[in-house]
C-alpha cells in the first residue's frame, strides 16, 4: 500500500529571526554607529558594502556578537557589520559611541 503525501502536512519552515533597527546616530569619519533595535540600542561597526545613513531601517541578526551581513531596507542594499554591543540603554550606547569615535 502506497502512502499518500501532501505538502500541506509539513510544518511551516522556521521564521527568519531578524532584528529591525533604525540608525539613530552617525559620527562623520567614524565606522561605528548607533542603532535603536528591538532589545535596546546597539553599537555596530561598518565593515563594507552599503554605508548606512541616519534614519535608515536595518534588518538582520545584529543582536548577536560578531560579523553579520545585514540589509539596509531603506536603501535596499546589503552591508557587513560587526556587533560591538547590544541591548544597551540610550545613554550607555552614546557613551560607547563617543568613546569609539572620539579624537
Amino acid at each position: 500500500m502506497a502512502l499518500k503525501f501532501d505538502l500541506c502536512d509539513l510544518p511551516p519552515p522556521p521564521a527568519y529571526a531578524a532584528t529591525q533597527g533604525i540608525v539613530t546616530k552617525r559620527i562623520f569619519g567614524c565606522d561605528y554607529f548607533m542603532v535603536n533595535a528591538t532589545g535596546g540600542y546597539a553599537i555596530l561597526e561598518w565593515h563594507g558594502g552599503h554605508d548606512p545613513d541616519s534614519g535608515d531601517l536595518l534588518v538582520g541578526k545584529f543582536e548577536i556578537y560578531g560579523m553579520h551581513e545585514i540589509v539596509d531596507d531603506t536603501a535596499d542594499e546589503t552591508l557587513t557589520v560587526r556587533t560591538e554591543e547590544y541591548d544597551l540603554s540610550r545613554t550607555r550606547a552614546l557613551e560607547i559611541l563617543v568613546d569609539k569615535c572620539g579624537d
